[in-house]
């Protein structure tokens, strides 16, 4: 109804990525990622200094008290989830919990395939001095001028081996993945009736164990261009500029990570990534629409070296190396340093 092929084999890689997490190559690091959120803001001239992180929680819950301690919530998250809020409020977002609530803590399909998203109530809890407080949603966003409407697509899938590998899924992720949706599509657009401006979402957080280094994530799953003079991904120019806006302001680096599928068959080759300091370095300039290896012909794309990227290994993960990566000032500076020893190399 709503997500087209890429964006939900965009959630398919950050689910394979989440398992392997878990219980798989990265299982080591487990305790190192977090979910993410959406940005949004309303529409307005000033939508730029007004935008907010919205964590969904990822289950449905069957009461909602007036106000709830972070820690029986978010458990052994809630640490994790304190410190990026911290920096999520360090870059000027206003931090928003969100519970989905039913009477019986079930969805109602029947309904939602109806689209009447009314069964589901959302307690919102701000981050404020260190807690979640409860305020009444239809007052907070009463704030926000204009309207809004969902949009539904009318065409279908038409990679059936995607629909497939859907119902394979564990029903804790996609019931997460659930959520995420209807709190945008079902309580935003159709319940609230907002205008969102230039919504986006942050796919998840890597959060070092000392909890001082935290990147942003961004997963996709692509395959490459490699030909005899071209070879690169092609990635979403907004989701660089997403980027830069969280990271800028906490002088953070941000990862880019690549599911690599052969492109026919779409089986996995490889996991790739890309710093965000590496991506802004070596981006080439001149934006594109959707092609071979690109993203898709609603957005506009840019082109990154496909070399430029490396392995997605265990030691990526370690502490010592996301201490080393996480400066994005630093690291680019650095990169500026062999740069010219590149060009001192080469044509001097």
């Amino acid at each position: 109804m709503v997500w087209n092929q890429n964006k939900a084999r965009g959630w398919k890689a950050q689910v394979y990525f989440e398992e392997e997490i878990e219980g798989g190559v990265f299982r080591k690091h487990k305790d190192k990622l977090f979910c993410g959120c959406w940005l949004i803001s309303p529409k307005s001239f000033e939508s730029h200094k007004s935008r907010f992180s919205v964590f969904v929680h990822p289950e449905l819950l069957d009461s909602s008290p007036e106000e709830i301690e972070p820690k029986s919530l978010l458990k052994e998250k809630w640490r994790p989830f304190h410190a990026i809020a911290e920096y999520m409020n360090g870059a000027g977002f206003g931090v928003i919990y969100a519970v989905p609530v039913t009477k019986n803590g079930r969805f109602d399909f029947d309904s939602l395939f109806q689209k009447d998203y009314s069964g589901i109530d959302w307690s919102l809890y701000f981050y404020e001095n260190e807690k979640l407080v409860r305020k009444d949603a239809d007052k907070f966003f009463s704030k926000w001028n204009g309207r809004g409407r969902p949009t539904y697509r009318n065409d279908t899938w038409s990679d059936a081996n995607l629909s497939a590998e859907f119902t394979k899924l564990p029903v804790e992720k996609l019931q997460s993945m659930m959520l995420q949706e209807l709190f945008y599509t079902g309580f935003l657009k159709s319940v609230q009736k907002k205008g969102i401006s230039d919504p986006y979402d942050v796919d998840s957080f890597l959060i070092s164990l000392s909890q001082k280094h935290i990147l942003p994530v961004e997963m996709k799953e692509k395959f490459p261009v490699l030909e005899k003079n071209s070879r690169y991904f092609g990635i979403d120019a907004g989701r660089i500029l997403m980027l830069l806006r969280i990271c800028m302001a906490n002088d953070s680096n941000a990862l880019y990570i690549v599911r690599q599928v052969e492109r026919n068959t779409r089986k996995l080759e490889s996991w790739k990534f890309i710093t965000l300091s590496k991506l802004i370095m070596s981006a080439g300039w001149n934006l594109q629409a959707g092609g071979i290896g690109m993203v898709g012909g609603g957005t506009q794309t840019v082109r990154l070296p496909y070399d430029e990227f490396e392995d997605l290994t265990e030691k990526t993960l370690e502490e010592d190396n996301l201490k080393k990566i996480s400066n994005l000032p630093q690291d680019v500076k650095d990169m500026v340093k062999d740069y010219r020893n590149f060009l001192k190399q080469s044509f001097y």
